[in-house]
C-alpha cells in the first residue's frame, strides 16, 4: 500500500529514473528562482522567491533520501518519516 501516487511511482522499477527527473527539474527550478533574487525582484515580491526556492530544495533533499528500487526488487511502500522507531 501506498500512501500517495508519487510513492507508488518511485517504488515502480522505474523509480530510480523518476526520482532523477524530478531531482533535474527541482535544481532548474531552483536556479532560475535565485537568478531571479539575484537579478532584482521587488521587496514585495522577495519572501515568496525566497520560500519557494527553499522549498525547491527541501524537495529536492527529500527524493534524494527517499528509497527507490534500485536493483529491480521492490522499494519500501511507506515513507521512511512515517515509520516509526524504537528508542
Amino acid at each position: 500500500m501506498h500512501m500517495t501516487e508519487l510513492e507508488a511511482r518511485l517504488a515502480a522499477p522505474d523509480g530510480p529514473a523518476l526520482r532523477q527527473e524530478l531531482l533535474q527539474r527541482l535544481e532548474a527550478l531552483d536556479w532560475r528562482l535565485r537568478e531571479q533574487l539575484r537579478a532584482s525582484v521587488s521587496r514585495e515580491a522577495f519572501a515568496g522567491y525566497e520560500a519557494a526556492a527553499a522549498a525547491a530544495q527541501a524537495a529536492q533533499q527529500v527524493l534524494r533520501d527517499w528509497p527507490v528500487a534500485e536493483d529491480g526488487t521492490p522499494a519500501p511502500q511507506f515513507s521512511p518519516l512515517l515509520q516509526r522507531t524504537t528508542p
